[in-house]
């Protein structure tokens, strides 16, 4: 987890150290505009591998996992060139008739985009099998390096446009993939001459047939009621506001990529042994005050302070997107808390019911949108989305705990736990609030002090937390000598 949370940790500091150039070269309408792009490939890219770059981890053979591998990148070129036939025969009317008209010119991008992600994932799989985390960790910061690299360079010459944020998306994943495939090549190399029958490989594929059979349906309805959710506002609202919604949701993925991400890979690698152990209940309450001692105090200053910090370090176009991070961080924080424990559906071939869960919050953000965009509100619709949205898969969350053995009372003992540790600290933040306003220096060096102060409480009077820090501070020791 220390090897793969270096990376968001550096990917972190340099977008968050470059979005203030970013966000005053680029306007809420251009990222409205990526925002659709993104979730495009995000609905296509589910098909990709047919999810089977997500069973690459599971085999005990690695001739097993390297067929499957096989496999993934082999479905992701047929699924390529079925897209490239299809999207070359749309007409325009269809982008016209959802107000997205704008994306027509972009629609060849969305096959190279699912191309390359579909790469990615599968190089991914077979990294994270092999624990090189180290490697995975590198290709991310490659990823954002390039990336915001090559938008920051056009937008300065003059090309700030929708195009420029599609291609360094593009060129930052191309060179994050490659590098995961040089050291797939090196370590499959005793496989790459193997041949295999096809009665072997076919008995490989039906033994992972959950993942195509549950994964997708699951994951097709996860990136489903993303892209719905853009459509609706594109359609009720604007581009613009498209735009404010990808700002605030980037802003408060910041923790959750942080942290999160690499988690929940370390997590899904590791639950299989830790089950077998009888340790499954134990390594995941652990994981789980992991998640709420870190996050809780980032949220509450984002939900207290988002629309007066937004502005400021984004420029004041950016109001509105401030404002939608206060709306949003309740239903951000019980996705970051239940998002790694969703893997636990996987080792259980319980992914069914993850398809249940995204119907529903499909069903909950489309009713969302709708009544804010039939009341004319875009705030209230982000406000019934973000309450609704978080208390549904707050209750998913629970059940996936029940199934782990830990019961709905250990998490709200946790919970309230570091709820009273950062007590003090949420109460000087809605008092400096309160009598401060809009005071953009109140702002920062009370979110400071707070954040400061909470994470010292825990060092010294919270013994998990000291636990979570030995390790790294010994490897700083280390260093040092």
């Amino acid at each position: 987890m220390f090897k793969l949370s270096t990376a968001p940790v550096l990917t972190q500091i340099i977008s968050f150290i470059l979005l203030p150039l970013i966000s005053r070269l680029y306007s809420p309408e251009i990222f409205g505009v990526f925002n659709i792009f993104g979730a495009s490939v995000g609905v296509l890219g589910v098909f990709v591998g047919l999810g089977y770059h997500q069973a690459i981890v599971l085999p005990h053979k690695g001739k097993d996992a390297y067929i499957l591998l096989k496999v993934s990148i082999v479905l992701t070129g047929i699924l390529g060139i079925l897209l490239l036939g299809i999207i070359s025969f749309l007409p325009p009317s269809i982008f016209l008739k959802l107000n997205i008209e704008q994306l027509y010119e972009y629609k060849y991008y969305i096959v190279l985009g699912v191309l390359i992600h579909g790469l990615y994932m599968s190089f991914l799989g077979w990294n994270l099998r092999n624990k090189h985390f180290g490697s995975i960790a590198t290709s991310r910061v490659l990823n954002v390096v390039a990336n915001k690299g090559f938008i920051i360079l056009v937008g300065f010459f003059g090309f700030a446009s929708a195009a420029s944020l599609i291609i360094g998306q593009i060129f930052g994943q191309i060179v994050m993939a490659g590098l995961l495939f040089i050291i797939a090549w090196k370590t499959g190399k005793e496989y790459i001459k193997r041949n295999f029958s096809i009665p072997y490989i076919k008995k490989q594929l039906i033994r992972y047939i959950q993942f195509p059979k549950y994964k997708i349906g699951t994951d097709l309805f996860f990136r489903l009621s993303q892209a719905l959710i853009l459509l609706l506002i594109a359609y009720w609202f604007s581009e613009d506001t498209i735009g404010h919604y990808g700002m605030a949701i980037a802003i408060l993925a910041i923790p959750t990529t942080l942290i999160g991400s690499s988690v929940g890979e370390v997590y899904y690698q590791q639950l299989p042994v830790m089950i077998n152990d009888g340790k499954g209940a134990e390594f995941s309450v652990k994981l789980l005050s992991v998640l709420i001692s870190l996050s809780l105090i980032i949220f509450t200053i984002l939900t207290i302070y988002g629309n007066v910090l937004l502005p400021f370090a984004l420029g004041e176009r950016w109001l509105e997107a401030g404002i939608l991070v206060q709306l949003l961080s309740f239903r951000i924080f019980i996705q970051f808390l239940v998002g790694p424990f969703q893997n636990i559906l996987k080792i259980l071939d319980k992914q069914q019911y993850l398809i249940i869960l995204h119907a529903v919050l499909l069903v909950l953000s489309i009713g969302s949108i709708v009544t804010g965009g039939i009341l004319g509100s875009s705030y209230l619709a982000f406000g019934i989305f973000s309450i609704v949205d978080g208390i549904a898969t707050l209750f998913f969350g629970l059940y996936i705990f029940k199934l782990l053995g830990i019961k709905a009372k250990k998490f709200g003992f946790i919970f309230i736990k570091y709820f009273l540790y950062a007590l003090p600290y949420i109460i000087i933040l809605l008092l400096m609030r309160y009598w401060f306003k809009n005071s953009i220096i109140m702002a920062i060096t009370v979110s400071i002090l707070s954040l400061i102060g909470y994470y010292v409480t825990l060092f010294y009077y919270d013994k998990g937390f000291q636990s979570l820090l030995n390790p790294v501070l010994k490897k700083i020791n280390i260093l040092k000598k």
